[in-house]
């Protein structure tokens, strides 16, 4: 079975994007110009009062009329007072760095993770082209930072080593700074660290992302740290690396940006199985779904496996065939995966001229109206068809297991990943190990994403069109779902290379 649910797709590129309008200067503004003629340190775009102003208020204008979430976790009030900061932020001139990390600020405020912001094109590959990230992956425990792998072609630092400082910044202040401009859905606050670590969203990690923005681009990285057992710090000096050199340092997911076919694995031992799919991103080199799965059920079911431990930990979401499909697999019977969904707009302004999505742009911004129905606050509300797989009855497979499912639960869980992990906590057939989600088990405000390219910076937003609401009878408002059974990964597992939530998962298979 495969089934469509564009609303679902985290896109990570724009390779799919079906039409382009080209960014233009807005009329009777200056032409922007460059900051710095130093090669070794990006060229920042500055822009004038009048540009940074132009491209805020059509942001602006873009997501009051069109994001359905803009003030479902915050007060109007408070979003209102957040676009005057950026707007008097805005007022005078302003680099396109700088820019960037006060949209940011103001998109982080909204509590979408669909709605955030993407570098320029100049930015984005500069940064492919220079050397601009850290040379080492971290793991954070306790607002602390603690290496797990290193760039081998410079003197290495050990795993377990603590980064106390960089460049004379303090790592808590550093991540108290970056926090504020990573977007989440509703109130899932440690989703925000797990994205520091590492986010397929944007370039790399968070920490990576932002850090030039609110710190400066920077050639080398001073480093203050201690390696593990020592009790002195010591001070090195590293050079920052490509991303294409990033991206190849060891993690213990899927490589950044990982497809569905390349991060699943799947083992038998006894009469227990083990699943662990890191991304349902299923759209750039699309696998059959179906048979992809039918191959691991049909060997359980041919076994009489009693237990599956499913591990969803690193799972940020991805293509609606795979998280569906999947569900098909565990459930026990026919399900509706949606209520009908809502959307603020139907027609919208002249901004979507600068907007890049995927699809016809004729059924996007002027759909039938007789395809929905237009509630009592003015919003429209889906009418359940044929274009609407998700609310039509889905049939589970015959292959399904039957067994007692363990699933594995983390912060780094959002989107597709959470909302399957809900819909399977409400149906009783699962029981979760590890810690909370992020993302909505409601449903996050997410759909058809706009990219909306802001005319002077070249910056570009993503705004979230639809407000999809789970089939579920129980949910917790701006929250993902609990975890039954909370086992906390310390410091100490890390550094003794424990996996203490898989452990807690295998002795929890008989009880």
């Amino acid at each position: 079975m495969k089934i469509s649910m564009p609303f679902l797709r985290r896109l990570f590129t724009l390779s799919i994007v079906a039409f382009t309008v080209h960014a233009v200067e807005p009329k009777g503004a200056e032409p922007a110009t460059k900051a710095t003629s130093n090669p070794t340190i990006y060229p920042a775009v500055m822009l004038t009062a009048a540009q940074a102003t132009a491209d805020v208020a059509m942001m602006r204008r873009a997501l009051e009329e069109a994001h359905p979430g803009l003030y479902r976790y915050i007060p109007k009030s408070s979003i209102d007072g957040a676009f005057q900061r950026l707007e008097q932020r805005a007022a005078q001139p302003i680099s396109d760095v700088a820019l960037y990390g006060e949209i940011s600020l103001l998109l982080g405020t909204i509590r979408c993770d669909h709605t955030k912001a993407e570098f320029s094109e100049a930015l984005t590959q500069y940064r492919q082209e220079n050397p601009s990230h850290l040379p080492f992956r971290f793991k954070l425990f306790d607002g602390r930072m603690f290496v797990f792998s290193s760039d081998p072609a410079q003197p290495a630092l050990k795993r377990g080593t603590e980064i106390l400082s960089i460049n004379g910044v303090l790592i808590g202040e550093i991540i108290n700074r970056l926090l504020p401009a990573i977007s989440v859905d509703g109130f899932t606050d440690p989703s925000r660290l797990t994205k520091l670590e590492a986010d397929s969203d944007l370039m790399g990690s968070d920490f990576d992302q932002f850090y030039p923005v609110f710190f400066g681009f920077t050639p080398t990285y001073q480093l203050t740290l201690r390696p593990p057992s020592a009790t002195a710090n010591k001070t090195v000096t590293l050079n920052a690396i490509p991303f294409k050199d990033w991206i190849n340092l060891a993690w213990p997911a899927a490589t950044h940006r990982g497809e569905f076919y390349k991060s699943v694995s799947f083992k038998m031992a006894g009469n227990s199985a083990f699943l662990k799919v890191d991304t349902f991103v299923n759209y750039r080199n699309p696998v059959d779904v179906d048979a992809f799965y039918g191959a691991f059920f049909k060997s359980m079911k041919e076994r009489k496996t009693e237990y599956l431990i499913l591990d969803l930990r690193e799972n940020g979401g991805g293509s609606s065939d795979a998280t569906l499909g999947l569900a098909t697999y565990l459930l026990d019977k026919p399900f509706v995966w949606n209520k009908p969904i809502w959307q603020k707009a139907i027609r919208f302004g002249d901004w979507t001229k600068q907007v890049q999505t995927w699809g016809d742009p004729k059924e996007i911004f002027e759909p039938p109206v007789e395809n929905f129905t237009q509630r009592a606050d003015g919003w429209f509300e889906h009418i359940t068809g044929s274009n609407t797989p998700e609310q039509l009855p889905m049939a589970v497979s015959p292959d399904r297991f039957t067994g007692k499912v363990l699933v594995l639960t983390s912060p780094i869980n959002g989107s597709g990943s959470t909302m399957l992990i809900a819909k399977l906590k409400d149906a009783k057939r699962i029981t979760t190990v590890g810690v909370a989600t992020g993302g909505s088990a409601e449903g996050p405000t997410a759909g058809r994403l706009f990219f909306l390219k802001l005319p002077a910076s070249g910056i570009v937003v993503r705004i979230a069109n639809y407000w999809n609401r789970m089939n579920i009878d129980t949910f917790v408002q701006g929250k993902g779902v609990a975890a039954d059974v909370e086992i906390r990964p310390t410091l100490a597992d890390f550094l003794a290379g424990k996996d203490t939530v898989m452990d807690a998962a295998g002795k929890l298979q008989t009880l």
